[in-house]
């Protein structure tokens, strides 16, 4: 064996030559697993982001059934004219 393979050798195999060599390793993995999750996540997002269209649609078809609500309590004189005003978040129910 030549000389320089063997102070290769005997410096990987010491103890800072296994700790560099595990520390490489044990990047690799990490990467290799935060790699394999950036699909998940971007379908997990992509399912957030449509859910979060669906939540505004239905937001915006209640506060405009609350409108024509007001307007037919306002018709039928349930409720006096200068009392209704456009729902604010406060008077709004959730509904569960």
């Amino acid at each position: 064996m030549q000389p320089g393979r063997v102070r290769v050798l005997r410096t990987l195999l010491s103890g800072w030559g296994l700790a560099l060599l595990l520390a490489i390793g044990g990047s690799w993995v990490y990467f290799a697993v935060q790699s394999v999750r950036v699909p998940v996540l971007a379908q997990r997002v992509a399912e957030l982001q449509a859910e979060r269209a669906r939540v505004d649609t239905l937001g915006a078809r209640l506060l405009d059934l609350q409108i024509r609500y007001d307007q037919v309590q306002r018709m039928l004189g349930v409720m006096p004219a200068d009392a209704v005003s456009a729902p604010d978040s406060a008077s709004r129910r959730r509904i569960p």
